[in-house]
């Protein structure tokens, strides 16, 4: 049999769930930064793309190819700000140390370990939904940039299409 309480288990089982959503939010930051590199890159492509184009002497843009540029450029360039923005700080999920004064006196001092247990899950379970919301918004938040980035690949593609069959 084992001498852990209920309490303990639950504790126990919110500190790994916060570890977790802590990993996650990790995890979605260098996503965005991710996204911001190859959105990066991209739009180097197509900017060499375009050089390249240019450089042709008397080549004229095939009629509407200049839609899906503009719409690849303008997507490259949002999904990196907004990836940006999912890389941006948002309030530090920490406890304040206010909230477990209290605790530090003669009355809970001395007092059996599950009230602290209880204090400190109770504490880390306020912690855990405020870092599930920041997750969500910044899984949110980069899930755009990556639609957008993939609008942008689409709109390449389509130019690269109509500037070879012409």
């Amino acid at each position: 049999m084992s001498s852990e309480s209920a309490g303990d288990v639950v504790s126990s089982f919110i500190e790994k769930q916060l570890t977790t959503e802590r990993a996650t939010k990790a995890s979605l930051e260098t996503r965005g930064l991710a996204v911001i590199t190859s959105a990066g890159t991209l739009t180097t492509l197509l900017l060499a793309l375009s050089a390249l184009v240019a450089q042709r002497p008397a080549y004229a843009l095939p009629g509407g190819a200049w839609v899906p540029i503009s719409v690849a450029a303008t997507a490259f360039l949002l999904s990196a700000v907004v990836a940006v923005y999912s890389n941006a700080p948002m309030k530090s999920m920490t406890v304040a140390p206010a909230a477990f004064k209290e605790h530090l006196t003669d009355k809970y001092w001395g007092a059996p370990k599950s009230e602290a247990v209880r204090a400190v899950a109770n504490s880390q379970l306020i912690l855990l939904g405020a870092v599930q919301n920041q997750n969500k918004k910044k899984a949110l938040i980069l899930m755009a940039a990556i639609i957008g980035e993939t609008i942008g690949v689409i709109a390449i593609g389509v130019t690269v299409i109509m500037l070879v069959t012409v």
